[in-house]
């Protein structure tokens, strides 16, 4: 396992600290699976915004679907 750090105010921290081993565990753990599923929804997000911006450079050159089949289907 890794370190990060999370800034949080001063209240949460204090009740942090006070809590019980084992409610921080699984508190820790349930971060960890959100923060995980965070930055793959993320990187999806920029993957389908990839294919998007070239689908309109595409586009913009001249190439349509039916001239992508061809090109595809064209051995």
């Amino acid at each position: 396992m890794e370190r990060i750090v999370l800034e949080v105010n001063e209240e949460v921290a204090k009740a942090w600290r006070n809590s019980p081993v084992q409610f921080r565990e699984r508190v820790e753990k349930d971060l960890e699976f959100q923060i995980a599923e965070k930055i793959r929804q993320a990187e999806r997000n920029n993957f389908f915004q990839l294919l998007d911006e070239v689908q309109q450079r595409a586009e913009t050159k001249g190439l349509t679907p039916e001239k992508l089949a061809n090109l595809l289907n064209d051995e």
